[in-house]
């Protein structure tokens, strides 16, 4: 059977032959591993805070070529951005809710132009209950475009790391095979890949 040429094109701007899509890279993610590069000396309602109570709210996490991981706190959860050493370039990742990023930061891209295209982080939570209810426990894995700037930076889809054996593979697989060729678009909703389980 023969293939319409638009079909043709779609799969060629998808899966590019000479792409080569791997692991490139695994660092430290997370406010507990990386160094940080901003504290926070008041409260929320603005009231300076005593020295001793004084907090970091922002990490610049080690990357790849070049690129660095930032991890920012507000309202009991991490955001994480993407950028070069001296400063954040892209848009903060929005999390599902209270929560932290890591152990770790996954790099994947070309192995032929070592460039790295997508990046995949877990998303942890464990929030205690009343004695009767048992704890709110959960992780997602954000697939996550590269870019050099806030344009083609953002978050590609999420993957239920629970309700998923295979989160880590479809993560994976997708950030090899579709996030080279995914356009960020202002207000796009990430897709949620596999099962999805209650929260």
């Amino acid at each position: 059977m023969r293939l319409p040429l638009i079909l043709l094109t779609s799969l060629t701007a998808t899966f590019p032959a000479n792409a080569d899509p791997k692991l490139l890279a695994e660092t430290p993610l997370g406010s507990d591993r990386c160094p940080a590069i901003a504290t926070t000396k008041t409260g929320e309602d603005g009231t300076p805070l005593k020295r001793s109570e004084w907090y970091a709210s922002a990490w610049r996490c080690k990357g790849y070529r070049g690129r660095y991981a930032y991890i920012a706190y507000g309202d009991q959860r991490e955001m994480l951005a993407f950028g070069t050493r001296r400063s954040r370039t892209t848009k903060y990742v929005q999390p599902l809710g209270f929560g932290a990023w890591g152990p770790m930061l996954e790099w994947r891209g070309s192995a032929t132009a070592n460039t790295p295209l997508a990046a995949i982080a877990r998303y942890s939570w464990n929030i205690a209950a009343p004695t009767s209810e048992p704890a709110n426990k959960g992780a997602m894995l954000a697939v996550v475009r590269v870019g050099r700037g806030a344009n083609d930076s953002c978050l590609v889809a999420w993957v239920d790391a629970v309700a998923n054996i295979d989160a880590l593979d479809l993560a994976r697989k997708h950030a090899d095979t579709r996030v080279g060729s995914h356009i960020c678009q202002e207000g796009q909703e990430p897709l949620r890949l596999g099962k999805v389980g209650e929260r």
